[in-house]
């Protein structure tokens, strides 16, 4: 994020912003387009699920959202770590879908490009994060359906290998600077610690993501409510088990973590929204009679 925020205040000089160095929206506009990239994001997620009007419905729930309205006006690595999680979802979803209906074409090299970059940009933007949230809905796919074979759609020997041809640079280049003591007090005292310790007095008891989301993903929070139990209905649908493999076991990671803070659920956000656009679009709102009265 340093690296994002450096390029623009660079670009800034070249183009004869005057105190571009010391001048704080400049530091910000990384933010801004990541929370502009993670609404479009959104949407093209979207489009595996519903059709076009759901996913603009999808898109405008995360627009609204309180939280990132926030996140993309501080200059922090938040909103871009969301924009990489939706972009490598939206492709994790379609060779989910994709591997359980054989007239569809498998995935191109395009798709499968964007996946393994996003998850190389969410680790150099943030971390484990994003390997924790993909990692876990994999896992919970795998394991509902029994069978691991969908995620050859990923091609994951030569996505592996594409991954570490990003990232490995930049541990390469932190190590020869200061030896193993960054990457170990990353690992160590911020992920896992954030787990087991509330850090910097950032403590919550279980339930604390569960009471904010009605503010930080306000005003759709009221919609996700009231479409809640027709998403529970249809639960065992493969879009909606994928879409729930994607928030809830990471939410309860996040529940169970010792250090909390509201912007970490963020990038459960999306799998809210395009669950919720997806009651909408069949209409089982409206059919509840006390919304008819």
């Amino acid at each position: 994020m340093y690296w994002l925020q450096a390029a623009v205040v660079k670009a800034a000089e070249a183009f004869g912003v005057p105190d571009a160095r010391t001048t704080i929206w400049l530091y910000r506009l990384p933010s801004l387009f990541g929370a502009a990239g993670a609404v479009l994001a959104t949407y093209w997620c979207a489009l595996a699920f519903v059709d076009r009007r759901g996913a603009a419905l999808a898109a405008l729930m995360m627009v609204g959202s309180t939280l990132l309205g926030a996140e993309a006006r501080l200059a922090r690595a938040d909103a871009m770590l969301l924009f990489m999680v939706v972009a490598a979802m939206s492709v994790l979803a379609r060779a989910y879908l994709f591997s359980r209906d054989d007239k569809i074409a498998r995935l191109g090299w395009a798709l499968l490009t964007v996946f393994w970059t996003a998850v190389a940009a969410g680790i150099l933007v943030k971390g484990l994060v994003i390997v924790l949230i993909v990692g876990l809905t994999a896992a919970t796919l795998s394991i509902v359906d029994r069978s691991v074979r969908w995620l050859q759609e990923l091609r994951p020997l030569y996505g592996v290998l594409w991954l570490v041809v990003l990232v490995l640079p930049w541990f390469i280049a932190i190590y020869a600077r200061t030896g193993s003591a960054f990457l170990l007090n990353a690992v160590v005292h911020d992920t896992l610690g954030k787990i087991a310790n509330s850090q910097e007095s950032h403590g919550g008891p279980p339930g604390y993501y569960v009471v904010l989301f009605f503010a930080t993903f306000f005003p759709a929070s009221i919609l996700a409510g009231l479409a809640a139990p027709a998403v529970w209905a249809k639960r065992r649908e493969a879009p909606t088990r994928f879409l729930l493999a994607w928030l809830v076991p990471s939410w309860l990671v996040f529940e169970l973590s010792m250090t909390k803070l509201p912007h970490y659920v963020m990038p459960l956000y999306p799998a809210v929204a395009i669950l919720t656009a997806g009651a909408v679009e069949a209409k089982v709102l409206s059919r509840r009679r006390w919304l008819k009265t």
